[in-house]
């Protein structure tokens, strides 16, 4: 369904559609029309997202995040959005379900920075075997070519090593 976009994604793309995943999840598609100084975009955003950041009138910063009060992530409506970190929602969610999980520690190939992700999303993860781990989107689209060149699946597993610094159990907020 096409929709009208509202500030503050009106002032950088041209129309949206909303779509509904297979898990009953809505999404924004945002498209932009080519200009003489610029070339076609596309890019998605998650609907409660979305939502939540035409209330407040401005874009959601990459460590914030949209929680559903009620748990349905099906529920888009307004009331029963809280905008919270990245750390609020893992801490809600490790509440929630009193479970602890396990984390793997590194350093970014791209920007250097310590950073940590839960080990299932790991880049480190053997099913990922020739991929160095990125700290965001950001850093894997900046430097994930260049870092691959010429470079053997031997080296990117040395270099996978090299950037590893621990893997620990994030405790249960329940114990």
């Amino acid at each position: 369904m096409k929709i009208q976009l509202e500030f503050p994604y009106s002032q950088d793309w041209s129309w949206g559609y909303i779509q509904t995943n297979r898990e009953n999840r809505k999404h924004v598609y945002l498209y932009k029309v080519p200009t003489a100084n610029s070339q076609a975009k596309r890019s998605t955003t998650q609907y409660a997202r979305y939502l939540v950041a035409v209330k407040l009138g401005r874009y959601l910063s990459a460590d914030e995040t949209v929680d559903h009060i009620d748990e349905d992530k099906t529920n888009d409506d307004i009331h029963n959005l809280q905008l919270l970190s990245r750390r609020e929602n893992s801490i809600k969610n490790l509440t929630a379900t009193g479970t602890s999980k396990i984390m793997v520690e590194c350093y970014c190939a791209g920007c250097n920075k310590l950073f940590s992700v839960r080990r299932g999303l790991s880049i480190l993860d053997n099913a990922k075997i020739n991929s160095l781990p990125y700290c965001s989107r950001n850093c894997s689209s900046l430097f994930a070519n260049r870092n691959k060149q010429n470079k053997t699946i031997e080296e990117i597993q040395a270099k996978r090593k090299e950037l590893f610094v621990r893997e620990y159990q994030q405790p249960s907020m329940l114990s």
